[in-house]
């Protein structure tokens, strides 16, 4: 009687060990990354391929585990109420002990079924369940291939578990939704956010991931150049007229033109032209010329960037609606998206108010309104906001689009640049009171 007792103590165990092992198993596959199970089988890491079958079939696994923690639960209840509460109901009655005597059936319910819990509770729920949250990829491996061979016992058992609970759910009218594994843009904003207050991110790298996902929903319209800043090369230009283009603004390609901006023909590489040493007053523009980019002003940079990348280009013409064109976007215009404005050793910092003429200045974000009233004469409010960036944002009622203006007291006020929701520079405008009516 004695061995037959400690036989069925231990059986108890065994099975509470074993509802560890299957809650394990569930903990371990769900939380595990399936990019970095996928890296440990291009390691040939053991068990990851088993591993990473289990994780793509999730309802499969979890009702084969459902079958194997079930099936524990009822053999514990077999053994710890058909026997082992009577065995302690029978020790007790014999214990000498008038009040245990009296009370030993409830004694003995109570003694084992809170030694259960407790070591269920512990032994077969929060430990693995720990362990598996810490290690989620390692013990997945651990335990992948044993869980795989009880899949293929219980295939039926767990098929036929699915398809019972789904027509439950359909009854009830309940839509179900698939299970996904998926981490949304929402859930890694505010990981990078828990990462940076715990010091594993900085504000640049916060910054940068946020722009990554800001640029996957960015159009080229929001990027591009405008037709309005186009330095292009008339084709039927004279060679001195040429050359001056490309002097005066500097820059390494140059879209081609006949008759109209909107008629624009190729495109033209500097390098192209002065490779051979060509004169500047000799420049022959139709033999060097490639054939242009065009690409609606509509494109998702991301596709115009796989398209630079695959035919080899730096420039794209942007086009509207209409045909016509809209503007111009550079590579650099793109990765600018993505890191902020790029300063090569040619761009220099542009000082804080320029005057253009006596009613014009151009201005940085950052200027005191009181001193484009001491330039221009004007009636701008000094004390609505300490910068022109600020007193725009307040008049236009929500964040501004680059070149949109907005007109308050004598001072019509436009967005020339701006990096992200900052405004960089503007040009201000005095204007007459009757032409701003």
């Amino acid at each position: 009687m004695q061995s037959s007792f400690s036989f069925e103590i231990i059986a108890v165990l065994v099975l509470i060990l074993a509802n560890g092992f299957f809650v394990l198993a569930e903990f371990s596959i769900i939380a595990s990354r399936k990019t970095k199970l996928k890296q440990k089988v291009d390691e040939g890491k053991p068990g990851a391929e088993a591993a990473l079958k289990l994780h793509d079939k999730p309802d499969l696994f979890l009702a084969t585990i459902q079958v194997g923690i079930t099936l524990v639960g009822a053999l514990v209840g077999v053994f710890s109420g058909a026997t082992i509460v009577e065995r302690l109901h029978a020790l007790l009655n014999v214990s000498g002990i008038p009040f245990v005597e009296r009370w030993a059936e409830p004694i003995s319910v109570g003694i084992i079924v809170l030694s259960i819990t407790v070591l269920t509770a512990v032994i077969g729920e929060l430990v693995p369940k720990y362990i598996a949250l810490s290690y989620p990829e390692k013990y997945a491996r651990l335990i992948a291939r044993p869980t795989r061979v009880f899949v293929a016992i219980t295939y039926f058992i767990a098929e036929f578990l699915g398809w019972l609970s789904r027509r439950i759910v359909r009854t009830l009218g309940i839509r179900r939704r698939e299970l996904q594994s998926v981490i949304d843009e929402d859930e890694i904003n505010h990981m990078i956010l828990e990462g940076r207050e715990k010091g594993l991110f900085d504000v640049t790298e916060e910054e940068f991931v946020k722009s990554v996902f800001q640029f996957t929903d960015t159009a080229v319209r929001r990027a591009m150049k405008p037709r309005p800043d186009i330095a292009a090369i008339d084709i039927d230009a004279a060679p001195a007229e040429t050359a001056h283009v490309i002097i005066d603004n500097g820059y390494s390609r140059y879209p081609v033109y006949r008759d109209s901006i909107d008629n624009i023909i190729g495109l033209v590489y500097i390098k192209d032209l002065i490779k051979d040493g060509v004169d500047p007053g000799n420049l022959d523009v139709q033999k060097v010329m490639r054939p242009p980019l065009f690409v609606p002003d509509s494109m998702p940079l991301t596709k115009l960037l796989q398209e630079f990348q695959v035919g080899k280009n730096h420039l794209a013409i942007v086009l509207d609606e209409y045909g016509g064109t809209a503007g111009i976007i550079t590579l650099e215009d793109i990765l600018e998206e993505l890191v902020g404005e790029i300063q090569d050793e040619y761009d220099s910092e542009a000082p804080p108010v320029v005057r253009i003429s006596e009613t014009v200045v151009y201005a940085g974000g950052d200027v005191w309104p009181g001193e484009i009233n001491e330039l221009l004469d004007t009636d701008l409010p000094e004390d609505k906001s300490d910068t022109l960036a600020g007193l725009f944002v307040d008049e236009s009622g929500r964040m501004p689009d680059k070149y949109q203006a907005v007109t308050i007291a004598d001072a019509r006020m436009t967005i020339l640049s701006k990096d992200k929701h900052r405004i960089l520079r503007l040009k201000v405008e005095k204007v007459s009171r009757a032409e701003d009516d």
